[in-house]
């Protein structure tokens, strides 16, 4: 027998074994049926875990964006907390200087007096304590707003804070009303109004 040799001008894409010219070997035809099974199955399973990783990659970048949000949240209420204490200590700290006396009521007065409109008379409410030292301070004759100044003692008005009262209506000086605006400067309890 000679050596039979053919050119293709493409290459093979299906073979079939055929032996005694055009029988089929059953057995050849079984095995690459079950190969192409396992292949297709091998190609199935790399599909499923694909789509397995793809899933478990979303649910961890879902995962990362609820922790950055967790931790913006948490440097917030932090923040907020750190205000809050400071602002506390602040008071404290303000309390015990009042209570030993180590303030002067005329800067407190003029700063109230400073909120008012010019050319008004004007009612100050002091602690009794206190009326002493705007009258040493000379703040019955010098009226920022050129008014006229009067000054009560008023036992309901704690030491250091003042209520000042025009025709117009009443400005308070306290330590709570300047510790609420160091605050709301601050941002701090917005969100809780």
């Amino acid at each position: 027998m000679s050596d039979l040799s053919v050119k293709l001008e493409a290459p093979i894409r299906n073979v079939r074994v055929i032996t005694h010219y055009g029988h089929v070997d059953a057995g050849a035809v079984a095995q690459a049926a079950a190969q192409r099974d396992e292949m297709r199955q091998t190609r199935q399973q790399m599909q499923s875990e694909i789509a397995k990783l793809a899933s478990a990659t979303a649910a961890l970048q879902q995962a990362a964006n609820e922790l950055g949000k967790m931790r913006q949240q948490f440097l917030q209420d932090a923040e907020e907390q750190l205000v809050e204490l400071a602002l506390s200590i602040a008071n404290k700290v303000l309390m015990q200087e009042i209570q030993a006396g180590r303030y002067q009521i005329a800067p407190i007065v003029k700063e109230a007096l400073l909120s008012i409109p010019s050319q008004q008379d004007v009612v100050i409410r002091l602690n009794p304590d206190d009326i002493a030292g705007c009258e040493q301070a000379g703040l019955d004759q010098d009226i920022p707003n050129g008014g006229s100044l009067r000054f009560i003692a008023d036992p309901e008005i704690s030491r250091a804070e003042c209520l000042v009262e025009t025709p117009d209506g009443a400005v308070v000086s306290s330590i709570e009303s300047h510790l609420a605006g160091v605050s709301q400067a601050l941002g701090v309890g917005e969100a809780q109004a």
